[in-house]
């Protein structure tokens, strides 16, 4: 699940790595996930991994705050390091950088030619997959909810082997097996 909105969302900057105040969830981004929290009521769940920014974070709490489940912050799925992008407003980079905007994904292309501090395509991966491995492992036959980001996700998709066919949303669910 990708996390609720932000305030970056709503005024288009890529947040990356970025965890300020333009990162807190909006008072829409609350209430949807309070909304969320309702469907996931209707369902067991054994655990729930977040990244450890404070969208991701925030949004885990509100979505089991009324239940007894553990959320774990994870560090293997906070969002891409956009580098000196981060906190950057999209239409800008969209501007400046065409080459590197996907607008399938509804997001920056990152790759070894963007720019210098950035994280690499193959070091996410790395991280979604040491992160996949470990479910796999210890939680096999467990219900868990993932709540990261969503580059996080469309890499995760690749990995498993689904194509993205929309960008992924605020508070969207996806459902994989372990």
């Amino acid at each position: 699940m990708r996390h609720a909105t932000t305030y970056a969302n709503e005024q288009r900057i890529l947040q990356g790595r970025l965890d300020t105040q333009l990162t807190d969830l909006t008072p829409d981004g609350i209430a949807l996930a309070r909304k969320q929290q309702q469907f996931l009521s209707q369902h067991k769940m054994d655990v729930c991994f977040s990244s450890p920014l404070k969208r991701a974070t925030s949004t885990a709490k509100i979505l089991f705050q009324n239940y007894d489940v553990l959320i774990k912050p994870d560090p293997r799925l906070v969002e891409v390091d956009y580098g000196i992008w981060n906190g950057t407003s999209i239409d800008e980079l969209k501007q400046k950088h065409p080459r590197y905007w996907d607008s399938h994904l509804n997001d920056m292309v990152v790759d070894e030619s963007c720019n210098p501090e950035r994280e690499s395509e193959n070091q996410v991966l790395q991280r979604i997959t040491s992160f996949k491995r470990m479910l796999e492992t210890d939680y096999r036959h467990k219900q868990v909810v993932v709540v990261t980001h969503g580059y996080i996700i469309s890499k995760w998709l690749e990995l498993a082997g689904t194509s993205v066919i929309e960008p992924v949303q605020n508070l969207q669910t996806i459902t994989l097996p372990i």
